[in-house]
């Protein structure tokens, strides 16, 4: 197609060619252009159609392995956990153990100690200690408990919800 400036003659914009052909061209233009924008659209649209899903499966997949991670950290942290318990028991028997060993080396080497050949059972003919008397003010079967007697304010509150009852009860 030829576009002609409106530099041109000023004859040939007066001709009535030259309003047919400028209309021709608006029309033509709009048309590109309607279809330019027509075809960017479905291009738009097409791109999210194909876009969006995928966004979406990536972000469900990355939270899945953060979600496996998560439990395998745990479940190691529980697995170390359990093996540094057991190693403090390990030590504590060696520990035990040696202790055994150098107290049993120290009683038959410096002390000249030697294992019991029999046993001997005592028995001790005395009573147990007598129990301990407690007070009777401090016993609940005691009449002259003074914790018994009600406070001033345990009265004082006894008072007023009477009062108050009473005129309730009277309206």
């Amino acid at each position: 197609m030829i576009r002609i400036d409106q530099k041109n003659s000023a004859a040939a914009r007066k001709s009535t060619s030259w309003g047919n052909l400028q209309e021709n061209e608006k029309t033509y233009f709009a048309k590109e252009s309607a279809s330019i924008s027509l075809l960017m659209k479905r291009i738009f649209v097409t791109t999210l159609l194909f876009a969006l899903p995928l966004i979406g499966i990536t972000q469900v997949l990355q939270t899945n392995q953060l979600v496996q991670n998560g439990l395998a950290v745990n479940q190691l942290i529980k697995e170390r956990n359990t093996l540094e318990a057991n190693i403090r028991i390990l030590e504590a028997s060696i520990a035990s153990n040696v202790k055994l060993r150098e107290i049993h080396q120290q009683a038959t080497t410096r002390l000249g100690m030697v294992p019991a050949e029999r046993t001997m059972h005592i028995s001790i003919d005395q009573r147990q200690a007598a129990p301990i008397q407690i007070p009777l003010r401090f016993t609940s079967g005691s009449n002259d408990n003074p914790l018994s007697e009600k406070k001033w304010w345990e009265s004082l509150l006894d008072f007023i919800f009477k009062f108050f009852s009473n005129n309730q009860e009277s309206k």
